[in-house]
């Protein structure tokens, strides 16, 4: 990778809601994400560890879904990885690159969570 070319954020979120894009802007949380983005200086992509449409609980589908988003993704070392929530952060496997854990975005209740939310997650990945 060519050392001027800027890092890629990519969110990482759970599953698909049906007929939905990776952190749809149609959902709240999506709508929170695409906030955040609208403030950062980097190509962002948004994604989900699993893409299918149900959370899945079986181990080994969580584990196939984890190595098919490394390589559909490929992340570069100098990429930061943003995951959101708990599970996510649990599956995730990371060990080369900028990992930032956040809470899923759902968890805010109220507007000034979610500006204060909003705001951390871009000091975050601003600071990274």
């Amino acid at each position: 990778m060519d050392n001027k070319e800027p890092p890629s954020v990519f969110f990482v979120g759970m599953h698909n809601k049906p007929g939905m894009k990776p952190l749809d802007s149609k959902t709240m949380s999506g709508k929170m994400i695409g906030a955040v983005l609208k403030e950062l200086p980097f190509k962002c992509i948004k994604t989900n560890l699993c893409e299918v449409e149900y959370l899945p609980t079986d181990f080994l589908e969580v584990n196939n879904a984890g190595i098919m988003w490394h390589e559909k993704y490929n992340p570069h070392e100098s990429d930061i990885v943003v995951l959101l929530g708990k599970w996510v952060q649990d599956n995730f496997w990371h060990d080369r690159f900028k990992i930032i854990k956040l809470p899923h975005p759902a968890s805010c209740m109220g507007n000034v969570n979610k500006e204060n939310y909003i705001k951390n997650a871009i000091t975050k990945i601003n600071s990274k």
